[in-house]
C-alpha cells in the first residue's frame, strides 16, 4: 500500500506526546470488523509486547458513524479499560510512537493467538458462567440476510431445543456469556457470528450462507478455535443478492444437524 501526505498537512497535524495503539478500518462501525480487527489485534499486541497501562489507545471518532453498538463498552468488556483512550476527529495526527497490527488478521492469524484471546475472556467471566447447554438460533432484525421462512425454521428447531436470540441491543457482556454458554449455534452469515470467538472448543456451528457468494471468515474462526462447523447454502429472495433474505431448506438443515450433532 502506498500512502502520500502533503508536507504542509503533516506540519500542522496535532502532536501527541505518548505511545499509542492504533488500528483503523473503514468498516469499524460494522460489529464483525470492529471485534475481529479491533479488540483482537489489541489483545495480540498487549500479550506480545507486555504493554503497560501508560500506552494509550487512539480511536477514530468516525467509528460512531452509523454505529449500532457501543465500541467503548466492548473495550471495557474485554479488559482494555486500563488504557486511556483518545478519540481522534482529525484526519491526521502525529504521535511519539505508533504501534499497530495489520487488519484482515483472521486469514493469516496463527490459531494460538485466537485461542489465547478466547481463553482470556473465558477466564475473565468464569464466575458468571452457566452450564454450556444453550442451543441458539441467531436471528437478525436488520434488513440484510434475514431468514425468509423464520417461523418454519423456528418450529423445526424447537424439536432440538433451540431458542431464537436477537443480538441487537444486547450488552457486550451478555453477548460474551451467551456464546460462552452455547453448545450449538445456528445463524445466517452476518456480523453476529463474530461472537464465535467467545465459544468454547467443541461448540457446534451451522452457518446459513446465501447462495449468491461464498465467504470463509467464520469457517476460519471455527477451525482455529476447534469448533465443529457445518455449512448450509441457502437460496436468496430475490435471487442472487448477497444481502437478501435467505430461505432455509428444512430437509437439508435436518440432515446437517444430525451430522454435526453426532460429532464428539
Amino acid at each position: 500500500m502506498h500512502l502520500s501526505i502533503a508536507e504542509e498537512s503533516l506540519a500542522t497535524a496535532h502532536y501527541c506526546e505518548h505511545s499509542y495503539l492504533i488500528f483503523y478500518n473503514g468498516n469499524l462501525h460494522n460489529y464483525y470488523h470492529w471485534l475481529v480487527e479491533g479488540p483482537l489485534p489489541l489483545d495480540i499486541l498487549s500479550g506480545a509486547l507486555e504493554l503497560d497501562k501508560n500506552v494509550k489507545i487512539a480511536l477514530p471518532r468516525s467509528m460512531d458513524v452509523d454505529a449500532l453498538f457501543d465500541h467503548r463498552e466492548t473495550l471495557r468488556a474485554v479488559a482494555f479499560g486500563r488504557h486511556d483512550i483518545i478519540e481522534v476527529a482529525a484526519d491526521l495526527i502525529q504521535v511519539r510512537e505508533a504501534i499497530w497490527v495489520e487488519t484482515d488478521l483472521v486469514e493469516r492469524m496463527p490459531a494460538p493467538y485466537l485461542k489465547d484471546f478466547q481463553r482470556r475472556i473465558a477466564a475473565r467471566y468464569a464466575g458468571l458462567r452457566a452450564p454450556r447447554n444453550r442451543r441458539l438460533l441467531v436471528a437478525r432484525k436488520g434488513p440484510n440476510r434475514k431468514i425468509h421462512n423464520i417461523e418454519q425454521v423456528q418450529a423445526f428447531l424447537s424439536i432440538y431445543d433451540f431458542e431464537t436470540v436477537y443480538l441487537e441491543g444486547m450488552s457486550m457482556v451478555d453477548r460474551i456469556l451467551l456464546f460462552q454458554n452455547a453448545e450449538f449455534v445456528i445463524g445466517p452469515y452476518g456480523a453476529g457470528l463474530a461472537n464465535l470467538i467467545f465459544c468454547e472448543p467443541g461448540t457446534k456451528v451451522i452457518k446459513l450462507m446465501p447462495s449468491a457468494e461464498m465467504r470463509p471468515f467464520f469457517w476460519m474462526i471455527s477451525d482455529k478455535l476447534d469448533l465443529v462447523y457445518g455449512l448450509q447454502i441457502c437460496s436468496t429472495v430475490p435471487d442472487r443478492d448477497f444481502h437478501a433474505a435467505i430461505t432455509v431448506d428444512i430437509g437439508n438443515l435436518r440432515a446437517l444437524i444430525c451430522m454435526v450433532d453426532a460429532h464428539f
